[in-house]
């Protein structure tokens, strides 16, 4: 079906989607946060992730060389690059060679764009290969320096889920979730 198919029958058209959001789910300060995304030409089909995965800033920033390792781990998390110097591909293939599930590419204007795939570079990247608006990857960036900066252990955690996703409802994880607070009269909200 690809990344959006239809599936029909005689009376209801019924389309699976795939995530287009990134949930921010930790810290709990900006638990809930949605960021809008664009799934790039290459990695996986479906940008999917329902369990909280951990994110990193790369370094370089741009992603163009190697990732150094130095205290940063990049294993299982989704690696925040910046855009520009060199392809996306690139960028892709050095977030795959440091053991990311994936990349968040962010954009230098406000815009996402569906990144294309290089004719001349194969992109060995299997897990989500995502670009964000500069003022979103801006906020991610920010939150990443201020908990490197605190040095606590305190980290950014995300899920890339919407509707008909199939990972429910939840903002995150129970550790995660906003308590459930009852409203003047008994009426629920948050």
């Amino acid at each position: 079906m690809g990344r959006r198919g239809l599936a029909s029958t005689s009376r209801v058209t019924v389309v699976h989607t795939i995530a287009s959001e990134i949930t921010i789910v930790k810290p709990k300060l900006l638990s809930g946060w949605n960021i809008k995304f664009a799934l790039a030409h290459f990695g996986a089909e479906q940008a999917k992730i329902c369990t909280p995965v951990p994110v990193e800033l790369a370094m370089p920033t741009d992603a163009c060389q190697a990732l150094q390792r130095g205290k940063k781990n990049y294993e299982g998390k989704l690696v925040l690059v910046v855009r520009g110097g060199c392809m996306f591909s690139v960028k892709a293939n050095h977030v795959h060679h440091s053991g990311a599930t994936g990349v968040i590419v962010m954009n230098t204007d406000e815009e996402t764009v569906r990144m294309p795939a290089s004719p001349k570079d194969k992109v060995h990247l299997e897990g989500p290969a995502v670009m964000v608006a500069r003022s979103d990857g801006k906020l991610l960036e920010g939150v990443l320096r201020v908990l490197d900066a605190l040095g606590e252990g305190g980290e950014l955690r995300v899920r890339l889920a919407g509707v008909s996703t199939g990972c429910g409802m939840l903002v995150g994880d129970e550790e995660y979730r906003r308590p459930f607070q009852s409203l003047p009269g008994g009426v629920g909200g948050m």
